[in-house]
This record gives C-alpha cells, sequence and structure tokens, in this order.
C-alpha cells in the first residue's frame, strides 16, 4: 500500500510511505514519531502539516543516525566531501 502526502506547499516536494520499503524507512518513521510527533502539540492536521519541514531540517541536520557512526546525516555529507 502506497500513502502519498504532497508537501509543495512547505517547501517540500513529496513524501511518499510505501509499506514495506525496508528496515531504513520503517526507522525513519518510527523515528519521526518518537522524537517528534509524540513530543509536539498536534491539535490538527493542518498543524503537523505545518511542523513537518522544522521536523525534517532537524532530522537532517542535528539528529543523530547510527547507521553514520552517530553524526546528523548534513555533517556526515560535509566529511565525506573534504575527504
Amino acid at each position: 500500500m502506497q500513502e502519498s502526502v504532497n508537501l509543495a506547499n512547505h517547501g517540500l516536494l513529496e513524501f511518499r510511505l510505501v509499506r514495506g520499503l525496508g528496515a531504513g524507512h520503517e526507522s525513519f518513521v518510527k523515528t519521526l514519531k518518537r522524537d517528534y510527533t509524540k513530543l509536539a502539540e498536534r491539535p490538527d492536521s493542518q498543524t503537523v502539516m505545518a511542523l513537518l519541514p522544522k521536523w525534517f531540517d532537524d532530522y537532517n541536520s542535528y539528529h543523530p543516525h547510527s547507521a553514520l557512526g552517530y553524526v546528523p546525516s548534513e555533517l556526515f555529507r560535509e566529511k565525506r566531501a573534504v575527504n
């Protein structure tokens, strides 16, 4: 089953959730739920949609990723570009 959420109005192109794609996607969704949605006030879907770009930016800029040696993905890419 595939769900697609259009985030063009929020500065993002598109986010697709595809069931059964693999552990990486499942891990991302679990992290998003655990570290962002459960901690935020979310009175309605419009509020959640407005918060998604901030959450994605935080996830990429500051959230440590175990697969990358517990550094944020942006820092990991910067380090690779230098080497």
